[in-house]
C-alpha cells in the first residue's frame, strides 16, 4: 500500500510517516512539504490508496485546492490540522474528503480513523459533533460502505451476516457501527436506526 503524506512541519510529517508505517503495513509514503510537491507525487504511474494532507501548507489556496485535490487523486483524501473551527471542518467534508484528524490526536487515535478510511468509511472528528444526537447540518456524508451497512442493521442482521455479505472482516463491521454511533450520537443499534430513519437518510 503506497500513501501520499503532504505537510510542511518536518518533524510531525517524518514522526506521522514512521508512525503509519509501522501500524498500518505501509509499502512507501510519499512525502510532500507543499501542494505542487503533492501535485507532482499524484502525477506517478503509483495506485495510492490514502492522500493525508494538511490544510495550512504552502500553496494551499483553500477549498478550491482541496476540492482539486480530491478530483485528481481518485482516492480518499483526509485532512490533517491544527485548526479547529467547525464551520471550515464542515466545508471540507463538502468539498469531498473523507475525513478530519485534529494534529493533537492520540496516536490510538489517528490509526483508528485512517484505518476507518481505508475500509470506505468516513471519519467525523468530536468537535463536529455537540454531545448528545448529532444535527443534520453538521453530519458529513456518509459513504457507500457506510450505507450499506446500515441497512443491513435496519434488516436485524448480525455482524457475521454483514460482514459475509460484503466480504470483509466482523472487525471491520464493528469499526463502521462504532464510527456510525459516533455520527448520529446513538448509544446502540436500534437507537441508530431509529435517528437515521427518522432523519429519511436510510430509504429501504
Amino acid at each position: 500500500m503506497h500513501i501520499i503524506l503532504a505537510d510542511d512541519h518536518t518533524l510531525f510529517r517524518e514522526g506521522l510517516a514512521s508512525l503509519l508505517q509501522r501500524k498500518l503495513e505501509i509499502s512507501k509514503v510519499y512525502e510532500a512539504d507543499d501542494v505542487a510537491g503533492l501535485l507532482a507525487h499524484l502525477e506517478r504511474p503509483v495506485h495510492f490508496s490514502l492522500i493525508l494532507v494538511d490544510y495550512t501548507m504552502p500553496g494551499m489556496e483553500g477549498m478550491a485546492t482541496v476540492r482539486r485535490i480530491v478530483e485528481l487523486s481518485a482516492r480518499p483524501v483526509v485532512v490533517i490540522s491544527a485548526i479547529g473551527d467547525r464551520s471550515l471542518i464542515r466545508e471540507l467534508f463538502h468539498s469531498g474528503v473523507a475525513g478530519f484528524i485534529p494534529k493533537t490526536a492520540r496516536s490510538e487515535l489517528m490509526i483508528g480513523a485512517l484505518q476507518l478510511v481505508l475500509s470506505g468509511g468516513i471519519y467525523v472528528p468530536d468537535i463536529l459533533l455537540d454531545v448528545g444526537e448529532a444535527e443534520p447540518s453538521d453530519m458529513a456524508p456518509l459513504s457507500e460502505r457506510q450505507i450499506g451497512i446500515l441497512r443491513q442493521i435496519a434488516e436485524g442482521k448480525s455482524n457475521r451476516e454483514i460482514a459475509s455479505s460484503l466480504n470483509i472482516s466482523e472487525h471491520t463491521v464493528r469499526v463502521h457501527i462504532t464510527a456510525l454511533m459516533k455520527i448520529y450520537g446513538a448509544a446502540n443499534r436500534t437507537r441508530l436506526v431509529m435517528l437515521v430513519r427518522s432523519r429519511g437518510h436510510l430509504l429501504i
